[in-house]
């Protein structure tokens, strides 16, 4: 996953979290059955989007160590592209 895709995620879970908190506050100002559907899917759509932020990140924390690269070398390049993207080898500094 490139660099780009991984902040497109962080913003869409820094949204998801301010629309959680905006729609928590009007629940609890005007109290209203419309007000908690909007808070309740807020809440689904930020536990959605988390999940797949934390998963780019550790799958980015792993390539980084090296993990792609032993993938590739006991199974095959194609099954780490498979699992790691384009990017299997960890960058190297």
């Amino acid at each position: 996953m490139k660099a780009q895709e991984r902040k497109i995620l962080c913003i869409a879970c820094l949204v998801a979290l301010v629309a959680t908190a905006g729609c928590a506050g009007g629940l609890f100002l005007l109290n209203t059955d419309g007000w908690m559907a909007a808070f309740i899917g807020a809440s689904m759509m930020l536990v959605i989007v988390g999940f797949f932020w934390f998963a780019a990140e550790v799958l980015n924390l792993l390539r980084r160590i090296g993990l792609g690269e032993g993938t590739a070398q006991l199974y095959g390049i194609e099954h780490a592209e498979r699992i790691f993207g384009d990017d299997v080898e960890r960058d190297r500094k």
